[in-house]
């Protein structure tokens, strides 16, 4: 579901209005990591501990073979098979920002411009080299598309070690990692021509899996930062009190950190029968580039038939709502 679905009717006016929800519920098997560790020098392996810092790591880009591509990811490749796509927003990892410019695809790779962690003038340069890839999971749906980008190892401590991530307590980039916020790239277009499409098709076609709408949906909000920004910046000012607060919350055998924790908001109507409870899960669904749960738009529903239309009788004799 999304945020412009609608549904539109005709017939007999005296027949109920009647309103099918799908169900976000199933199982979509995403999330296995079938990616090999890549021969990761034993100094860049991450040991997924809560709170590991990774200030020892060193990447050397002469190892990478041609630097210029760093610079300019569509050197010495055909206009034909290059294209630029405006974006909403980039994630790497749980890191989520509106990049500088346009991001570059070409048979190269991928590039993009995005502010450093702590200083916004600051400009990085993330090149995503197609040799870094193992899988591109891809929605190319008019109203939002969308690209979820997995790397090899070496990749993620080279974009760890470029934006100064760390600590897993905080922004991070691990397709190992146990948080779903922290497994990939997510690129957000805010369009995608047919042009566009065939382009990344043809470059990335080998490793590339096409999503229908629900396993886009599904994938975004798993993978969809629950903290805010200051949280996260504050937690790399203070890595060792993040730390110590995972290890608390660890300390009663709980596997999940107090971050991911499933928080109540609230329901409507507040008593009764059929109400409908808002967590902090789908809350984070309003954000801007978000599809929306069904939680959301049952939420929403039962506003119109118990908030807005509640003393209209007629209105809420003829309308059911149900989900499916």
């Amino acid at each position: 579901p999304n945020k412009n679905r609608a549904s539109s009717r005709g017939g007999n006016l005296d027949e109920p209005v009647c309103i099918a929800l799908s169900s976000d519920e199933d199982d979509d098997g995403e999330g296995d990591d079938e990616d090999s560790r890549s021969g990761l020098p034993h100094h860049l392996m991450p040991d997924g501990g809560a709170g590991a810092a990774e200030e020892d790591e060193t990447v050397d880009l002469e190892e990478l073979g041609d630097k210029s591509l760093f610079e300019d990811v569509t050197a010495n490749c055909p206009p034909s098979l290059c294209c630029s796509l405006p974006c909403r927003s980039v994630r790497i990892g749980n890191y989520k920002i509106t990049p500088l410019d346009k991001i570059t695809v070409s048979p190269n790779g991928i590039q993009t411009k995005v502010p450093a962690i702590f200083n916004k003038d600051e400009m990085v340069t993330i090149t995503i080299l197609k040799s870094d890839l193992t899988r591109i999971q891809s929605h190319f749906g008019k109203q939002m598309p969308l690209l979820f980008i997995q790397v090899k190892d070496v990749a993620c401590a080279r974009f760890r070690k470029q934006l100064k991530m760390t600590t897993s307590h905080s922004f991070y980039l691990d397709v190992h990692s146990k948080e779903e916020t922290q497994k990939r790239i997510t690129i957000l277009p805010e369009k995608m021509t047919e042009d566009n499409k065939n382009v990344i098709k043809q470059n990335f076609g080998d490793l590339m899996m096409e999503l229908e709408s629900k396993e886009a949906n599904d994938i975004l909000v798993k993978s969809s930062p629950q903290e805010t920004t200051n949280s996260f910046r504050n937690k790399m000012l203070n890595p060792s009190s993040s730390a110590a607060s995972g290890n608390a919350a660890g300390a009663g055998g709980d596997k999940k950190s107090s971050d991911t924790s499933v928080t109540k908001y609230c329901q409507f109507p507040p008593e009764g029968a059929g109400t409908v409870s808002v967590t902090n899960e789908d809350y984070a669904c309003l954000e801007v580039e978000q599809f929306l749960n069904d939680v959301i738009i049952d939420f929403y529903l039962k506003y119109l038939q118990f908030g807005m239309f509640a003393t209209e009788a007629q209105v809420r004799e003829k309308t059911h709502i149900f989900t499916t």
